[in-house]
């Protein structure tokens, strides 16, 4: 057997071996560091893309510049540190800079302060260097002793296509900020800019909206107020043909009334005939109360008794009044001077304060008490006189106070009220140099205040009516040509005027009264303008072409000078008018005095 043998072993290096291990040990750290910073990179960019992706989201649910900027400051500390932040922006008015500040505590806002200069016309452009100084402002504004030196700062604008929102400002951690971190608070900057441009063009496109729904709004009001005024001119219309219907009968009432009193017969008859003349004439004053409200044309100011004035228009609502259980009461002062107005408007404007206190008691309580006061009073230290309308209704909310003046303003259900009656009335006052105004201070209803200046020049006097009596006789033998389609206003006239001494003659058309004119002469015409076929307006024109001596002894009588073309021609003529419905006086003095004026000539 052949025993084995062991090679013989070479010496051991024991300085190499510590070497190669060294050598290797070394390596494998290096590989460990590599492989951790790589690891730690790829941690903080993961933080930065989930910070990323987290802020996009935030920005997306945002609905105020502050969320944005706040959100924006928030994503600073996870990839600059914790180190100070700031963020300077435009609100969200469009006007005010606010400076945001995040700090260990969270963060602080407060608004930059205008500049005393800042007028629109000099205010700086907010470019990248404006931002840059306000966001110095903001630093300034928030000093904290421990805050880095201007070297430490880092800042990026918020620029958009439409100009520069805002800037940033971080103080990192690292004064070398990596090139990645800076990529991610570029990144952050662009999606918190984009947001803002995002959310001002939705401010934007909301204000276009509110500003074409108020457009269409305005166009339905304006629309709803050309169909008012469409429909008042219709009702104008209305109240002129119903005037001009109703007159011709009263003319007749008024008229032998009046001349059946003049005749010897009993007391009693004689008392029923006054009542019969007196409730006539009352119906005359509710139809020219009606007619003046219809009139928009006339808008000259003139000395108005106000009291007057207070009773035409209670007249004019007494029975709605009354059959709705509204006590009306009155305190007027007696010696008041007139005011300066419009007496056709400022109809209009009491009857719009009376309707509204009826409107508020009804519909409060089913009835109610109505007080009208007259008194003095005084505009910027002038004389004036106030008329107070107050009710015991529901009173004015404070809520509703504001608006109460303005167009369209209504608290009424669409088919009571169109929001008009206030506006018009304060507009009233205001033309007079006057004023409108609720008395807040009044709490057991709503008292309205109407004041209007003292009327300076001494107002003419209206010229005294004859009575019946003691009328003035005119001259006896004058011829005169009646035209008139109303039979019993024709037996009227003739009848005084015969009793005058004169001769009538009758024309029941226009068309009769030229062939009448062209065979006779006469000394004086009494021409009705709304007739049947030719009108008085027609005759009246082929008078004075074809007979221009009668042309100034013609009076022309009307029951309608509302409608507004025939008032603009009645301004035309030179020749006096009668308006139905007329009394016997008012009639003989007019004939009187027309055909004096003509021997004078």
């Amino acid at each position: 057997m052949t025993p084995s043998t062991t090679p013989p072993q070479a010496p051991v290096d024991a300085d190499s071996g510590a070497r190669k291990g060294g050598t290797l040990r070394g390596g494998l750290a290096s590989a460990l560091a590599d492989r951790g910073r790589e690891h730690l990179g790829t941690l903080a960019a993961i933080r930065r893309n989930c910070g990323l992706a987290s802020l996009e989201r935030q920005l997306a649910g945002a609905t105020r510049s502050s969320e944005v900027m706040e959100a924006l400051l928030a994503i600073t500390r996870d990839l600059v540190g914790p180190g100070p932040a700031y963020a300077a922006f435009t609100d969200d008015d469009g006007d005010t800079i606010r400076l945001l500040r995040r700090g260990t505590s969270g963060i602080q806002s407060r608004v930059l302060p205008p500049a005393p200069t800042a007028e629109p016309a000099t205010a700086p452009p907010r470019d990248a260097s404006y931002w840059h100084h306000v966001l110095r402002v903001a630093r300034d504004t928030f000093a904290s002793p421990a805050e880095p030196d201007d070297d430490a700062w880092l800042t990026l604008p918020l620029r958009t296509f439409e100009g520069t929102l805002g800037i940033l400002g971080v103080a990192p951690t690292d004064k070398a900020v990596a090139a990645d971190v800076a990529e991610g608070l570029r990144m952050a900057v662009d999606l918190s800019a984009e947001a803002l441009q995002r959310m001002r063009l939705r401010q934007e496109r909301d204000a276009l909206r509110r500003g074409l729904h108020d457009a269409h709004a305005q166009i339905e009001r304006l629309r709803e107020r050309i169909v008012l005024s469409e429909s008042l001119a219709s009702i104008g219309e209305l109240v002129s043909s119903v005037a001009h219907e109703l007159n011709n009968p009263l003319t007749s009432v008024i008229g032998f009334a009046q001349l059946l009193q003049t005749l010897d017969v009993q007391e009693d008859i004689k008392a029923d005939l006054a009542i019969i003349d007196s409730e006539a004439r009352r119906c005359q004053r509710i139809v020219q109360n009606l007619l003046s409200l219809a009139r928009q044309q006339d808008q000259d100011l003139a000395g108005v008794q106000l009291n007057e004035m207070v009773h035409r228009t209670l007249e004019l609502k007494a029975y709605s009044l009354r059959i709705d259980d509204i006590e009306v009461l009155t305190d007027l002062a007696p010696r008041i001077p007139p005011v300066c107005a419009n007496p056709c408007q400022l109809q209009q404007a009491l009857l719009n304060l009376v309707n509204n206190a009826h409107e508020a008691m009804v519909h409060a309580r089913g009835s109610g008490t109505l007080l009208i006061r007259t008194e003095p009073a005084a505009i910027d230290g002038h004389p004036a006189v106030r008329v107070s309308v107050i009710d015991d209704g529901p009173g004015v909310p404070p809520e509703e106070r504001p608006r109460l003046f303005e167009p369209f303003f209504t608290t009424k259900r669409p088919q009571n009220g169109t929001g008009l009656g206030l506006a018009i009335s304060r507009q009233i006052a205001v033309d007079c140099g006057g004023r409108l105004q609720l008395d807040e201070s009044y709490t057991a209803g709503a008292k309205f205040d109407l004041e209007l200046p003292v009327y300076q020049e001494t107002p003419p006097a209206d010229a005294p009516i004859a009575a019946e009596h003691d009328a003035l006789r005119s001259p006896a033998g004058a011829r005169v040509l009646l035209v008139d389609d109303e039979v019993d206003l024709v037996d009227l006239v003739t009848r005084v005027l015969a009793e005058d001494g004169h001769v009538v003659e009758y024309a029941a058309s226009g068309r009769a009264a030229l062939q009448q004119l062209a065979t006779h002469d006469y000394d004086l015409v009494l021409l009705d303008l709304r007739m049947p076929g030719l009108s008085g307006q027609d005759v009246y024109r082929v008078i004075t072409q074809d007979f221009p001596g009668l042309a100034h002894r013609v009076i022309l009588t009307t029951g309608d000078t509302v409608c507004s073309p025939m008032s603009a021609w009645l301004q035309t003529v030179d020749c006096p008018v009668l308006e139905k419905p007329f009394n016997v006086a008012q009639l003989r003095a007019l004939v009187v005095s027309t055909l004096e004026a003509q021997r004078v000539i």
